[in-house]
């Protein structure tokens, strides 16, 4: 899965901006899940969010991320279960 990712300390907004394309040229990313959010180091300072991409992107085909805060990267295919 493709994914856009994000270290939080002051909110979803960097992510929120990428995905709604208000700091970088091209179209919107459609929302999809799942959004999942993790511990940073050093754990309960920050947090990382990931953003799972339409399965119509890939990592070349997806729009640049405009400066540092958001990275985009692939990983590979795990199962995860929601409660």
């Amino acid at each position: 899965a493709v994914t856009a990712a994000i270290l939080i300390g002051l909110g979803f907004s960097p992510l929120a901006a990428y995905i709604f394309a208000k700091n970088r040229p091209g179209e919107s990313v459609s929302m999809t899940a799942p959004v999942t959010q993790t511990p940073a180091q050093p754990a309960g300072q920050s947090w990382l969010v990931r953003f799972v991409m339409p399965s119509k992107y890939t990592l070349e085909t997806l729009p640049k991320a405009a400066g540092e805060d958001v990275r985009l990267l692939e990983l590979p295919a795990t199962r995860r279960a929601a409660i």
